[in-house]
């Protein structure tokens, strides 16, 4: 159950650095990376 928490959170604090690296870009601009055609 332990491993799972830490697993748990560990996802979260990285979603929120995802959230907190990209917040910044349009829906136009991250298409591409969540799609994976072209970079930036």
């Amino acid at each position: 159950m332990k491993v799972i928490e830490k697993y748990k959170q560990k996802k979260e604090r990285r979603e929120i650095f995802l959230y907190e690296k990209y917040k910044n870009y349009t829906i136009e601009q991250l298409t591409p990376i969540l799609y994976d055609n072209d970079p930036l």
